[in-house]
């Protein structure tokens, strides 16, 4: 009897035990975070242009999203997926950007004409701004809010304290942001990045971009601020080391360019959401999540069904962008497109490694002829331990 247990034990942990792999892979997928598939595109058809920005407040509970040409401006709980608060902009209004403060007691909102400030307590307006706001920068303690301020891109440093315009910097920049650990502020313009000093409000440094002609469309700061990256409208990411102000690193992407940046707070992970490159074979938006320790392109994530799939090939002149946020624990990846859907997984993204098509192939043959091999062992010891109690008896 004993005998038995042990070839029965034996096969079945054999069994659990060249199924594992496969197990692992599967749980590795990513899916859609229930209830939260918040917003299905409602934009005029005629316009084709779906470019969501979003923001998650910084304890996670609010998450808050725009349409550039559906110019509304949307908050929801996290827990449950319900609308919270709401607010329908004119046409001629151009959402542009939306951030959360970092202690979630504010949420900035900008656009072609205004700044806005909400208070989450109440969802009262706090101050409004005419401004062309089309990136917008918390510092990390909270007390400054950096932004374009002009089309032109002076950028607008306001004192939260009273919420006063407190400095001006007076250069042609779009896209401004706030280094992690507070000592600098990072803004784009032709050809390079400045870096303004935020201790002693000086511009310190300009970084040289590959071509005076290089566009950037986005710039994100590492958690640790040792990196400042920044994506080109030529298609790639330029990386500095910001011990040394050099590029460090360069990732080219064939196909597509970087419109949105987003660090994982916990991992060193960089989503990088891809406009269409409407001079490319292949324009179809994609999403990308880059290893930092080597920065190399681990996950391709298409998050678009065969329909959206089936319209944008037919159609080239379709204008999608990926925006992309992670929640501040780092276990979930908002994803605006024609669609805003927050994906998840309880895995860590490159954990374990994928198995090649050939590993695949190899390990199911292997592992039947070794499960054969240890469940053929086993009734042999079985029926040779039975002859034994034979010849005893």
């Amino acid at each position: 009897m004993r005998r038995t247990k042990i070839v029965t034990v034996t096969i079945l942990l054999s069994m659990l035990f060249f199924t594992m792999p496969f197990l692992v892979v599967s749980a590795k997928e990513w899916e859609p975070r229930e209830p939260i598939e918040i917003h299905r595109g409602a934009v005029n058809e005629s316009t084709k242009w779906y470019d969501y920005g979003i923001s998650w407040s910084s304890d996670g509970e609010y998450f808050a999203f725009r349409c550039m040409c559906e110019p509304k401006l949307t908050v929801v709980n996290t827990d449950n997926g319900k609308i919270v608060f709401s607010k329908n902009y004119s046409p001629c209004f151009d959402l542009a950007a939306l951030k959360f403060s970092p202690d979630g007691r504010y949420l900035a909102v900008g656009s072609s004409k205004t700044l806005e400030i909400f208070n989450t307590d109440g969802w009262g307006l706090v101050k409004n701004y005419s401004a062309y706001a089309y990136s917008l920068s918390w510092s990390p303690n909270g007390r400054y809010l950096a932004y374009p301020a002009t089309m032109g891109g002076n950028i607008g440093i306001i004192d939260t304290r009273n919420w006063e315009i407190s400095h001006e910097f007076k250069n042609k920049s779009g896209i401004v942001s706030w280094s992690s650990d507070g000592k600098y502020i990072a803004y784009a313009s032709s050809g390079y990045v400045g870096i303004i000093n935020a201790l002693t409000w000086n511009e310190t440094l300009l970084l040289r971009l590959p071509s005076m002609l290089s566009v950037v469309e986005c710039l994100e700061w590492s958690p640790d601020s040792r990196y400042l990256v920044a994506g080109e409208l030529g298609g790639s990411l330029q990386i500095w080391n910001t011990s040394t102000w050099h590029i460090e690193n360069t990732v080219e992407f064939a196909h597509g360019i970087p419109f949105s940046l987003s660090w994982n707070p916990n991992k060193p992970i960089l989503a990088v959401g891809l406009d269409s490159n409407m001079l490319a074979e292949d324009s179809i938006p994609k999403l990308y999540l880059i290893d930092t320790e080597n920065w190399s392109i681990e996950i391709e994530m298409k998050p678009i069904n065969e329909t959206d799939l089936a319209s944008l090939n037919k159609d080239p002149n379709w204008i999608n962008f990926y925006s992309v946020a992670w929640s501040p624990d780092g276990n979930s990846l908002a994803v605006g497109y024609k669609d805003v859907i927050v994906y998840t997984t309880e895995r860590g993204l490159f954990e374990p490694e994928e198995t090649t098509m050939l590993d695949t192939y190899l390990w199911a043959p292997l592992a039947m002829v070794m499960l054969v091999a240890i469940s053929g062992g086993a009734i042999w010891y079985w029926k040779k331990g039975r002859s034994k109690t034979k010849d005893k008896k």
